[in-house]
């Protein structure tokens, strides 16, 4: 069983005090059913008097449409929690609006479904947090489908495979090779508002890529890519061109391939029943099977 270890670390708007602090572990588990998929993920968001930590377990469960195309479902549970530093609220702790923070926890759940084809092009919806809270504490409602993550994507990059020319068309349509452009479109809805993003990478070659990417409110952030044998480092860059905030921020990512790959079995081979006899014993074996043929 092999399994591909993430760990991210981000630092969003460098210089602002209080700015929000990510770092995420996960972990996708390769079964030896192709159908089913297994992964967990632990998370923390320090961001000013708010120190929130999750961690979920996520399964999923992909149905083959057709020969080119297989729709997939997915669900994952756990818990957040939220602690609280008063020491760094100070003398906003006395505020009425504040009296009842507390640390606690609640569960945590999410859920979606995509639609991905053998030519590379995907689709896809999640409803990224099923149960929230209001007020910081152990209340806790199902939020339903007020936050909404909309996905569209292709992605058709194999380096085993010889890259395809963009000026074929011809060859691009018969689906032989790879394609070393790749992008993603995301479309976030919730009652926060609307956010869209939309990311470019281009594999230079199966060692290193460079991105491109653009969300509103953020604005655009370039990034590069590093592959060594089962080890991808990735970093983006965000300087605030093109936003709302005109502030930098970091995002270093790290994937880790672990495990040896499990083998195909070999077909059983076939057994003659003449096979490891001698010349004659074969043929006085010939000679009974075909007496035994006539006879039925």
């Amino acid at each position: 069983t092999r399994t591909r270890f993430t760990a991210l670390y981000r630092m969003q708007w460098i210089g602002i005090q209080g700015a929000p602090a990510i770092s995420t572990l996960g972990g996708a588990i390769m079964l030896k059913n192709p159908k089913l998929g297994l992964s967990f993920r632990i998370s923390n968001n320090k961001r000013g008097f708010l120190n929130s930590s999750d961690a979920q377990v996520a399964f999923s469960y992909s149905v083959p449409l057709n020969i080119r195309t297989n729709l997939s479902f997915g669900m994952s549970a756990g818990f957040l929690a939220n602690q609280i530093d008063f020491v760094k609220l100070g003398s906003d702790a006395v505020d009425p609006a504040l009296l009842n923070l507390r640390n606690a926890a609640i569960p945590a759940a999410s859920m979606g479904v995509s639609l991905k084809t053998q030519a590379g092009f995907q689709l896809g919806i999640v409803i990224p947090q099923i149960i929230r809270s209001e007020t910081l504490d152990n209340t806790f409602l199902f939020s339903g489908t007020k936050n909404l993550i909309l996905t569209a994507g292709f992605s058709s990059w194999n380096p085993s495979k010889k890259v395809r020319s963009f000026n074929h068309r011809r060859s691009r349509l018969k689906g032989t090779g790879s394609v070393p452009l790749e992008y993603l479109a995301i479309l976030r809805l919730g009652e926060a508002g609307t956010q869209a993003e939309g990311l470019a990478r281009y594999n230079f070659s199966t060692g290193f890529s460079g991105s491109l990417g653009y969300r509103t409110g953020t604005g655009f952030y370039p990034g590069i890519g590093f592959n060594k044998d089962n080890i991808k480092l990735s970093y983006f860059y965000e300087p605030g061109f093109g936003g709302k905030i005109p502030v930098a921020t970091h995002e270093v990512s790290v994937s880790v391939l672990v495990g040896k790959e499990r083998k195909k079995s070999p077909p059983p081979a076939h057994v003659s029943p003449t096979q490891g006899l001698k010349p004659a014993a074969q043929n006085n074996e010939v000679k009974k099977l075909k007496s035994t043929a006539k006879a039925a």
